[in-house]
């Protein structure tokens, strides 16, 4: 992929075959699953809110060190004490029998998707971020105009709801801790 037309020819993405690979036969086919980053092409034009994203673009716009910045700080590691994860990025948990996860994230910068599936309904639950026994409701915006999405799944008959989470902190390694529940 590139912005050809713009004067700009540089490469987005990619593709390389499995080592050994050397060619592929009448009827073969490729799996492929391909996440693009796209960041500004001037610190400049950066307006967002995230000083530390704002100050890396300055040090190292149009740089592979973005995308390892990305690729690094976003390899979140989740550990479960209720509920099941079912994909560590982006993260999918599905609540226990109880309509509940808890649960732990290491790592992470800016914001993130936590999508919680298997719900019997699409209102009354919170999200809470737990630090001891003190829990602290996750703010998602108005109830109207919110950054958090709801979604039924004809099949299961059973919603699933998405919150964006700031996991942004001093450290990568930070431990933010989380508790889902019904009301």
């Amino acid at each position: 992929m590139t912005e050809c037309g713009k004067n700009n020819f540089r490469v987005a993405a990619e593709l390389a075959p499995p080592q050994g690979l050397k060619r592929l036969l009448p009827g073969d086919f490729v799996d492929i699953e391909i996440e693009q980053v796209i960041f500004p092409s001037k610190a400049s034009l950066y307006f967002g809110p995230n000083m530390d994203f704002a100050v890396a673009l300055e040090r190292d716009v149009n740089t592979w060190k973005m995308v390892r910045r990305e690729a690094a700080g976003n390899d979140l590691k989740v550990a479960m004490r209720e509920g099941t994860l079912l994909q560590s990025y982006p993260i999918e948990i599905a609540v226990s029998v109880l309509q509940k996860a808890s649960f732990s994230i290491t790592g992470g910068i800016g914001y993130a998707p936590i999508t919680f599936t298997g719900l019997k309904n699409y209102k009354g639950y919170k999200l809470s971020k737990q630090d001891g026994d003190k829990l602290t409701p996750v703010e998602q915006g108005l109830p109207d105009t919110g950054f958090w999405q709801t979604d039924y799944d004809n099949f299961s008959q059973t919603w699933s709801m998405t919150f964006n989470i700031n996991l942004d902190s001093a450290t990568l390694k930070a431990y933010k801790s989380f508790v889902f529940s019904w009301e």
